[in-house]
């Protein structure tokens, strides 16, 4: 092959080390190598003096800077970001595509989506409103102490001292929300990138260094192999909280290994899926709405996502019946590619998904529905209704159910896994429907066509990803 090498960058940050104090290695992406990426050769030592430094930066800075400073310099980083012409943003959407294999337009769906956090509105940032919905309280108490709303006490929140992220590269921007969080509990941070996608994290911290270097300084970013433990287990043992994102080894790995005063935050393997009810089948026309929104959440991420739905239980004895809504899937599906088309994959995953399909030819209750001369998408109206997670990239199930409350036990058997279900129900169902959810592990009940798309200050896998970063909290009795 020979090289078109276009790009080059450092998939790194490490404030307070010099140049000469670290060893490096290249890393090349791309189909024609056209992206070469310099990451550090970790060892133990360097960490350390990373760690010093960035600890050092929080005590001498960012932990004398009020929430409300630290709000108004990431709401400038997120105007920053929105801005079209910006210098990061237009290398992130040109190099992004060439690492992760997804298209430019879903790059520029994950950036923009990332960014509702920093937005305003009615001229409030949603900053606040995340703080104030996750803390239950004024957000200055993260600074000093101040009544508890709705009791007679005061009360002051404590973030931790050290943060150690460990990354996942699924879903791309994803590293920005626990960045985030870390900086409004004013915590020194280090982030393990994942090679699947080093790039988006380090734009993001030379952003904030745009705004406010001091700052940016309390953030570390670098990339070591996952489970090198001489590495690690420095990180570790200095950490008073690790946010680790990945699947059940990774999870598993850490918990093992980390020491009883370090608090874990485990963001693991989650499943996702879809209901529509009998409601919302109507007629063609409400059919068909219901169908692209539910097209839109398949195909976001290119269904890699922990919040991308496996499959969707379509309810019977509507007047459009669970096979004509797969049909309507299918069609809305293709629209959906041609404005949002599906990233690259590999020659292994697309043999795999033309296997799956060839599976489904003979087999009687079936109906395939997929994309012509490619394996972009795919959908299966299949009458068996246990649960079957997708083999991800667009390759989604319709099975028909008579009624909704049938879907609780047929996804028992992936109970502790659910996360994300998309609904189409009136609100006396879905309430009650929620409810049976709720208490078998789902956490998240979310409109279809919004599953990808979460809400500012709403919950993260059953519990408030801010909140649980808190430490300690303080209070005072008169």
């Amino acid at each position: 092959m020979v090289s078109t090498l276009k790009y080059t960058f450092d998939a790194f940050f490490l404030p307070g080390i010099s140049e000469s104090e670290v060893k490096y290695e290249e890393v090349v992406y791309g189909d024609k190598e056209e992206v070469s990426v310099r990451v550090p050769i970790m060892t133990p030592e360097v960490l350390k003096k990373v760690i010093i430094s960035v600890k050092e930066s929080r005590k001498q800075n960012l932990s004398k800077r009020s929430v409300g400073e630290i709000v108004e310099v990431l709401d400038q980083v997120g105007s920053n970001w929105e801005d079209r012409n910006y210098e990061l943003r237009k290398k992130a959407l040109a190099v992004l595509p060439k690492i992760t294999r997804f298209s430019p337009q879903m790059i520029e769906v994950s950036i923009n989506g990332v960014l509702e956090m920093f937005k305003r509105k009615d001229n409030k940032s949603n900053l606040t409103r995340m703080l104030w919905a996750e803390l239950d309280n004024d957000p200055k108490c993260l600074d000093e102490f101040i009544p508890k709303r709705g009791c007679d006490y005061l009360v002051r929140a404590y973030g931790p001292e050290f943060i150690v992220n460990i990354f996942s590269g699924n879903v791309p921007a994803l590293p920005i929300v626990s960045l985030t969080r870390g900086l409004l509990v004013k915590s020194a941070q280090l982030g393990k990138v994942a090679s699947e996608e080093p790039y988006f994290a380090n734009l993001f911290v030379k952003s904030i260094r745009d705004v406010d270097e001091e700052i940016a300084n309390s953030i570390a970013l670098t990339y070591w192999k996952g489970g090198d433990e001489s590495v690690e287990n420095v990180a570790f043992a200095e950490a008073d909280v690790v946010v680790a994102y990945g699947g059940v080894k990774t999870i598993e790995s850490i918990k093992k290994r980390i020491p009883h005063k370090t608090k874990l935050i485990p963001y693991g393997h989650k499943m996702s899926f879809g209901v529509i009810g009998k409601e919302y089948l109507i007629d063609e026309s409400t059919a068909r709405e219901v169908a692209e929104l539910a097209a839109l959440d398949t195909s976001l991420y290119d269904q890699q996502g922990c919040l991308s739905p496996q499959l969707w239980y379509v309810e019977k004895n509507g007047n459009i019946s669970p096979e004509k809504f797969a049909e309507f899937l299918a069609e809305e599906m293709e629209k959906v590619n041609q404005k949002l088309p599906r990233g690259k994959i590999n020659v292994g995953k697309s043999s795999e998904i033309q296997q799956l399909r060839g599976t489904y030819e003979f087999k009687d209750n079936v109906k395939i529905f997929c994309s012509q001369r490619s394996t972009d998408w795919t959908v299966i109206y299949d009458e068996k209704e246990e649960f079957e997670p997708s083999c991800s990239y667009r390759f989604v199930r319709v099975k028909p159910v008579d009624d909704v409350s049938e879907v609780r036990g047929l996804v028992m058997p992936i109970a502790e896994y659910l996360q994300t279900i998309g609904v189409a129900l009136y609100e006396d169902r879905l309430l009650r429907f929620s409810d049976e959810m709720g208490r078998i592990g789902a956490t998240n009940i979310r409109q279809v066509g919004k599953m990808g798309v979460p809400g500012v200050g709403i919950p993260h896998d059953g519990s408030y990803g801010l909140r649980d970063l808190i430490t300690r909290w303080v209070s005072i009795e008169r």
